[in-house]
């Protein structure tokens, strides 16, 4: 399965400080301007059943992100020195295996 998600629309934020209310966010350029990232991820699904009347068994595995990519979820939107740096990354690489037993009936 291959999952695919495009550079979702943000906007470059300023925090202007000293105004009587407290602090204010303002947005520096029009909305969905700047994109993040996009991201792809492939993942891989295996099953093997092994019919043993009176039971059904059978193996799972999956591997999630199998190429591994590493890209940004969530950037950094405020103005300054750490603009669009990356505050969350999609996660690693990952398995899970399962074993599964049935009863026929």
């Amino acid at each position: 399965m291959t999952r695919y998600r495009d550079g979702e629309p943000s906007t470059r934020q300023l925090v202007v400080e000293g105004s009587p209310q407290g602090p204010v966010i303002l947005q520096t350029v029009s909305r969905g301007s700047p994109r993040c990232t996009f991201r792809l991820t492939w993942d891989l699904g295996l099953s093997y059943s092994l019919n043993l009347r009176p039971f059904i068994i059978t193996l799972l595995f999956d591997v999630y992100n199998l190429l591994d990519s590493r890209a940004e979820i969530i950037e950094d939107a405020y103005t300054g020195g750490y603009f669009r740096r990356p505050l969350e990354m999609v996660p690693g690489r990952s398995f899970m295996g399962q074993l599964r037993f049935e009863l026929q009936g």
